[in-house]
C-alpha cells in the first residue's frame, strides 16, 4: 500500500470526529477491520473513538488549541503512514498516544511558540474530572491549579493524563513513556512508571498542603 494519500485514501481530519465512546468494543472492531484489510475503515473508527481525547491531550502539552491542532494534524498522517505495518503489540490507543507524545515532542523542539491558553481554558482541560488519586487537587482555585500542573515537564504531564484523567493500565503508561524498554521488560517498566507516579503523587499533595497552610 503507497503511504502517498490522495483522493478517497486522505486522512481522515477532526471534522469528523464524535465524542469517544465503547473503547473496548470499538478497539476490536478497529483491529477486527485492520485484520481484514479494511485499513481506511479501521482508521475512520480509530479517528472517531480516538480523536477528541488526544488532541485534548496535545493541546494539554503544546499549551496552545491551534498549535496542537497542527500537530493533530501530522500525527494523523503518520498513523497512517504505519498502520498498514501495525503489529498489534500493543492496542491501538496505546500506540496512538505513544505517538502523539513523540509528535509533541517533536513540535515543542522544532517550533517555540509564545502562544497559550487562558487560564481558566488550561484548568479545564487539565484537572481531571473525578480523581480519588489526587484529592488535594480539587480546587476552586483553577488558577493555581493550571498553573500546577503547567510547571511539570511533559511526561509528568502525561503520566497524570495517562493514568488519573484517561485511566490507562500502568503497562500502557510505561510503552507511552518507555517504548522499547517497556517492550523489553514490561512488569519492571511498569513498575517504575508506578514508582514515579507515587512519587509525583507526593509532590503535588506536599504543594497543596503547603498552600492551604499559607491561605
Amino acid at each position: 500500500m503507497s503511504t502517498e494519500l490522495r483522493g478517497s485514501e486522505r486522512c481522515p481530519t477532526l471534522r469528523r470526529v464524535p465524542s469517544a465512546t465503547g473503547a473496548e468494543s470499538g478497539e476490536d472492531a478497529i483491529r477486527q477491520a485492520h485484520e481484514q484489510g479494511d485499513l481506511r475503515g479501521a482508521m475512520d473508527q480509530a479517528v472517531r473513538l480516538y480523536g477528541p481525547e488526544l488532541l485534548g491531550y496535545m493541546t494539554t502539552l503544546l499549551r496552545s488549541e491551534d498549535w496542537a491542532r497542527d500537530v493533530f494534524a501530522k500525527l494523523l498522517e503518520d498513523l497512517w503512514k504505519g498502520f498498514e505495518g501495525f503489529e498489534w503489540r500493543s492496542s491501538f490507543r496505546t500506540w496512538a498516544y505513544r505517538s502523539a507524545r513523540n509528535a509533541v515532542y517533536r513540535a515543542r523542539t522544532r517550533d517555540r511558540r509564545p502562544a497559550r491558553l487562558d487560564t481558566a481554558d488550561m484548568a479545564a482541560l487539565q484537572a481531571p474530572e473525578k480523581s480519588t488519586t489526587l484529592p488535594h487537587l480539587r480546587t476552586e482555585n483553577k488558577e493555581w491549579l493550571a498553573e500546577l500542573r503547567e510547571s511539570l515537564d511533559p511526561d509528568e504531564q502525561t503520566l497524570l493524563t495517562l493514568r488519573i484523567d484517561r485511566r490507562m493500565a500502568w503497562s500502557d503508561v510505561a510503552l507511552v513513556l518507555l517504548g522499547e524498554e517497556a517492550e523489553a521488560d514490561p512488569s519492571r517498566a511498569a513498575a517504575t512508571v508506578r514508582k514515579r507516579f507515587d512519587r509525583l503523587k507526593k509532590r503535588l499533595r506536599d504543594a497543596a498542603t503547603e498552600r492551604a497552610d499559607q491561605a
